[in-house]
């Protein structure tokens, strides 16, 4: 398959997974994980156009926020067998992904938690440092950590699974968010989040 066909190829399987999407329906398993072997292989094609389509499939994949295919691209993170490479360059999709999510101030963190269950939540907890410390600005973080983690680590509908993450995750968060860096306002909110619960 030529260059530009392989392009071609992604975004028609792109428009059809959002007609299938768009109809209520679920996508076949078969559909995603083909698209994954190929994006695996063309990550490391030595055509610059094959490889950007490639990335721009996995990112399209991964904003669908459908957990099952999460959960197939945090696989390949953790697959010993996978090319380093090609992890990093999946990883690099999965914090994008994940800086999206945060920024989004209406987000529910279960739909960043919940892909990772059967995983390495430890390697999610170290994602999130990085992105803490390198890509987002603090105010971001602060909002996150009190908006986001405590909430629904005190929450007493959250199961013990998630809920030992996020005590981790907080403790992390602590130590780039102090709580003597808190405002007024914002230790307010995160008393009131520790203290009802």
């Amino acid at each position: 398959m030529g260059d530009g066909e392989r392009s071609k190829m992604y975004k028609e399987t792109q428009s059809s997974i959002i007609k299938i999407l768009d109809k209520g329906l679920s996508i076949d398993k078969n559909i995603y994980m083909n698209q994954l072997v190929l994006i695996k292989n063309d990550i490391t094609a030595k055509d610059e156009n094959v490889r950007k389509a490639a990335l721009d499939m996995l990112d399209f994949l991964l904003s669908l926020n459908v957990e099952d295919i999460q959960t197939e691209v945090i696989k390949i993170l953790h697959d010993g067998t996978v090319n380093k490479f090609i992890q990093n360059c999946v990883l690099n999709s999965i914090k994008k992904k994940i800086i999206c999510t945060i920024s989004d101030d209406k987000f529910n963190f279960t739909e960043i938690l919940t892909p990772w269950k059967n995983q390495n939540v430890n390697k999610l907890t170290n994602i999130i440092e990085d992105i803490c410390l390198n890509d987002l600005p603090k105010n971001k973080c602060k909002h996150f950590f009190i908006n986001n983690v405590i909430p629904t680590m005190m929450s007493i509908n959250t199961n013990n699974d998630i809920r030992n993450t996020l005590t981790d995750m907080a403790f992390m968060l602590s130590t780039i968010v102090p709580i003597s860096d808190l405002s007024s306002e914002e230790l307010n909110i995160f008393l009131k989040e520790v203290n009802m619960k």
